[in-house]
């Protein structure tokens, strides 16, 4: 069949693909469970990458049934990649910026966004939060920016929309984003074995600027 990716990728064996409907929270939603299955298949050797904006959604939506309102909001190839990166591949990766992340201080705050969280006293969600900055995201624009709570029991997501960063899409690309940090929290804390579960619990807060937008809590439990 042919699914064409704007020249991105040679010889793909196989690819990774969802739909979901076109709303926030549907959207935050498949990118956590997405997440998910790029991070097994990692586990197993495999290669992949991540496609919202670098792929012809019309080929890949004549191969599989969508309802109305539904959508592909990304892609993933997936197989065993070279050992060795093409000139192409790390050229991508330095005009994007894909290995330059964010400190803590443009991203983390401490009760509120006056007041910058420092990783040490971030006491036991240290480990979680620093797999929140080194998660991927769309153009490395890392627009997640979390609030901890006093007792350091609740965490706080928020997304720092950039203005007209996914209008010829047709979506919020960055809403994806958010659920790829949901995704990375979500498997730290796991892994730690700090119990807690997302909630709704939106705190009252002065916003920093207006395209500052509420998203999801964590609580440790």
């Amino acid at each position: 069949m042919k699914l064409d990716t704007y020249g991105f990728i040679e010889n793909p064996r196989a690819y990774l693909v969802g739909i979901t409907e076109n709303d926030k929270y549907s959207l935050v939603e498949f990118a956590y469970n997405f997440h998910k299955l790029v991070l097994f298949a990692v586990g197993l050797g495999m290669g992949t990458c991540w496609m919202g904006g670098t792929f012809d959604r019309n080929s890949f939506e004549k191969e599989i049934t969508i309802n109305y309102g539904e959508f592909i909001p990304c892609i993933t190839p997936i197989g065993y990649p070279k050992e060795k990166q093409r000139l192409f591949d790390k050229a991508v990766r330095v005009v994007v910026k894909a290995d330059n992340k964010k400190s803590w201080d443009k991203l983390f705050f401490n009760t509120e966004f006056k007041t910058h969280l420092k990783n040490e006293n971030a006491g036991q969600l240290e480990g979680p939060i620093e797999m929140v900055r080194l998660g991927p995201s769309a153009s490395n624009k890392q627009p997640w920016r979390l609030v901890l709570s006093e007792d350091r029991k609740t965490c706080h997501f928020y997304i720092e929309h950039i203005p007209n960063y996914s209008s010829k899409l047709g979506y919020e690309m960055q809403l994806l984003d958010m659920g790829i940090a949901m995704c990375q929290f979500d498997t730290a804390y796991t892994e730690l074995n700090i119990s807690g579960n997302w909630i709704m619990d939106i705190p009252e807060l002065a916003l920093p600027n207006e395209q500052m937008e509420y998203i999801v809590s964590w609580r440790v439990c």
